[in-house]
């Protein structure tokens, strides 16, 4: 709106690609929040793939303008490579969904659906003897893929390090909201390993969570994890 003009810039990009875009549009940066948590309005867009709740093709990318999608990487993949996908998903049935997927795709039967993946990774744990569970089976096949196929780990790092160029030399803060124990695990460990460097500081040592209250208003935040440092500048 007007009331913003002059105080947002709006930039099309990948946030890995952070140090370039500050560059380029000559601005001075003091404090960087990374929110890796996708879009719920993207997330119910048919199209895009990330949902099983409506039928639509095996997209998944969040920037459909550039890179391959989740059904080209199920046609391409090797058996052992799909079960370190969706391992890093922390996927607990990997392995044997790896091998059915394999499988079909080798007999012409490889879903080409979200719904049809869905149903194929429910009838994986069905045969493995998983009857109930409060959570969807596919739901950790998904985010798995969702993850290879936007590269979000190899992103975040690339972020968390464009951050400590765009931060380190005039100081600054980095604050980090992950919603997922892969995404906890880098932003952990890349600030550990800064501040035994000297090149940061803690701004609180535990990670914080969302108390009970929020979690009971808004359900999807219950996995959310904040971390944060400061950078005293050079």
């Amino acid at each position: 709106g007007e009331g913003f003009a002059g105080r947002l810039l709006a930039i099309h990009g990948n946030n890995a690609d952070i140090a370039i875009h500050v560059r380029e549009a000559g601005v001075r940066v003091s404090g960087i929040l990374f929110d890796l948590g996708w879009s719920t309005i993207q997330g119910e867009e048919a199209d895009r793939g990330l949902s099983f709740s409506e039928e639509g093709p095996l997209d998944m990318r969040l920037d459909q303008t550039t890179g391959e999608t989740a059904g080209a990487l199920l046609e391409r993949v090797s058996e052992s490579e799909l079960s370190e996908i969706l391992s890093e998903g922390d996927e607990p049935l990997a392995h044997p969904i790896a091998r059915a997927l394999v499988q079909a795709r080798k007999s012409g039967r490889l879903p080409r659906t979200t719904v049809d993946l869905a149903a194929f990774v429910s009838g994986v744990y069905y045969r493995k003897g998983f009857r109930r569970s409060r959570r969807h089976p596919a739901t950790r096949v998904f985010m798995a893929l969702r993850i290879r196929v936007n590269r979000e780990y190899e992103n975040l790092e690339r972020s968390l390090a464009g951050s400590r160029l765009v931060l380190e030399e005039g100081g600054g803060r980095l604050l980090v909201l992950t919603f997922h124990s892969g995404e906890d695990r880098i932003v952990k460990r890349t600030f550990r390993q800064w501040v035994s460097e000297e090149a940061a500081d803690y701004l609180f040592r535990k990670s914080l969570s969302p108390e009970k209250e929020e979690v009971l208003q808004n359900p999807r935040s219950r996995s959310a994890r904040m971390r944060g440092v400061t950078f005293v500048g050079g």
